[in-house]
């Protein structure tokens, strides 16, 4: 349309300036209304050019009509046809059989909970056909994904339509939960479509303890990390993270692991912590959001793979810490840490369908972080380790010995750490025969080792 004016010698002014300067929306908003009743007080006819339709969807309009009246100022409409049409014709809905709610994509979380209240509502209320205009980035798509997911199951059927009415339309079907997962930018022509479903909050998953106002703040701060990440993977983002991949990530996920584990070091072992250093804490802080990056990341990669995204990932962790507390959350007994730590692996044995005690143990572990985590496995298995016990200097005594070890393993021209991945190696070999042969029973670990070198 401003393409024809310009075309006819039709001389007019954008607002663009205003938008560019302004520092959110509604302070732009302001601004044009200011702009359009100066020029009216100063010039007398102005025409302010809107979009389709002044009646829908345009804040500027009934900003304009609200302080039109006090400055003696005149309003005449010239209709246009609304977005609404071409959108409705896009998704095959007609809203007087079907019925429609249009929602502002900006302002979507707010309107579904004056729609349901945090509060348990009726069993069947239904959520009825929603047009949600304003989703012109993909960090508002998201932010409205986010706000559906809570009254929506997340494989409800939507539809993205994509300039509705131009040559160059597009529609998009997905599930909810897959909305964001496009590299497409919505653009100031996008729309979003949910048919009508039955709202799911009433049949959220039941949690064994109470998520409070707290945990919801807490929420809200990962969400807003979560769209971080996707703005800066999305077209127009940071180069960098566009380039990066589950395989270039690897090590930098290692080394932000490094150094939450470096501050650590920094505090006493106490039971509970004490305050100790503010700086250390600070730098904990600083640390553990470092490190919190890198699985949003590795989830946003795999979510432009259509295999998982972070909600799956947060869900998934959750009910695997239920089903492996079952002395909180059913009615196993325990008498202490010891039996927790017990169960934990028997649980994790059966939940994975473990052959052996052994298997997924990272070899890509340090040899000395995969022997502790070995040492641990076989010794749930009734495998005795009976190395003499270390005296009151247990770090002085285990280092000096790791380093006069390492000292002798140089003198000799070999690798220390290769030198145990190897005996781990033969450890783990003999442990899985004599496993498949039951003879694990009090059995002693250095023997085992010493079969396996035998073999």
């Amino acid at each position: 349309a401003a393409a024809t004016l310009a075309a006819e010698g039709v001389a007019f002014d954008t607002c663009d300036d205003l938008y560019d300067a302004a520092a959110d929306l509604g302070s732009a908003y302001a601004a044009i209304v200011d702009r359009v009743l100066d020029l009216a007080a100063s010039d007398g006819d102005v025409t302010y050019a809107v979009p389709g339709s002044p009646h829908v969807a345009e804040a500027t309009v009934r900003l304009l009509c609200e302080r039109a009246g006090p400055a003696a100022v005149d309003v005449e409409f010239v209709e246009g046809m609304s977005f609404l049409e071409p959108v409705l014709a896009a998704v095959g809905a007609d809203p007087a059989v079907d019925g429609v709610a249009v929602c502002d994509g900006r302002d979507l979380a707010a309107q579904i909970e004056r729609w349901f209240p945090p509060q348990p509502h009726a069993e069947g209320a239904e959520l009825p056909n929603l047009l949600v205009c304003q989703v012109d980035r993909a960090g508002v798509l998201s932010d409205v994904k986010l706000a559906l997911l809570d009254v929506v199951a997340p494989e409800h059927e939507v539809v993205l339509v994509l300039g509705a009415a131009s040559p160059d339309a597009e529609v998009h079907r997905s599930p909810l939960a897959q909305l964001d997962w496009g590299q497409v930018d919505p653009g100031p022509l996008a729309t979003l479509w949910v048919p009508a479903t039955r709202a799911a909050r009433a049949q959220r998953r039941a949690l064994p303890y109470e998520v409070g106002a707290g945990h919801r703040d807490a929420g809200r701060a990962f969400a807003e990390l979560v769209a971080l990440i996707d703005r800066l993977r999305s077209p127009g983002g940071c180069p960098w993270d566009a380039e990066q991949t589950h395989a270039s990530l690897a090590r930098h996920l290692l080394e932000e692991a490094y150094e939450v584990v470096d501050v650590l070091g920094r505090f006493a072992a106490d039971v509970p912590p004490a305050r100790g250093d503010d700086r250390a804490y600070a730098d904990l802080e600083e640390e553990l959001g470092d490190l919190l990056m890198q699985p949003v990341l590795h989830a946003r990669l795999a979510q432009e793979s259509a295999a998982f995204d972070v909600t799956a990932v947060v869900e998934g962790i959750v009910d695997k810490l239920v089903a492996r507390h079952p002395h909180v959350f059913g009615d196993v007994e325990v008498a202490g840490g010891d039996e927790v730590v017990a169960n934990w692996e028997v649980i994790k044995r059966d939940e994975k369908a473990r052959a052996s005690a052994m298997d997924d143990v990272p070899h890509a572990l340090p040899a000395l972080a995969r022997a502790a985590k070995l040492i641990r496995r076989s010794s749930a298995s009734g495998v005795v380790w009976d190395g003499a016990a270390p005296g009151a200097g247990a770090h002085d005594d285990i280092g000096t010995a790791l380093l006069a070890l390492c000292v002798q393993a140089r003198a000799l021209g070999v690798d220390a750490e290769e030198s145990l991945r190897v005996v781990l190696a033969l450890f783990e070999a003999a442990f899985r025969r004599a496993e498949d042969g039951g003879l694990l029973a009090g059995a002693d670990a250095w023997s085992l080792i010493a079969s396996g070198q035998r073999t």
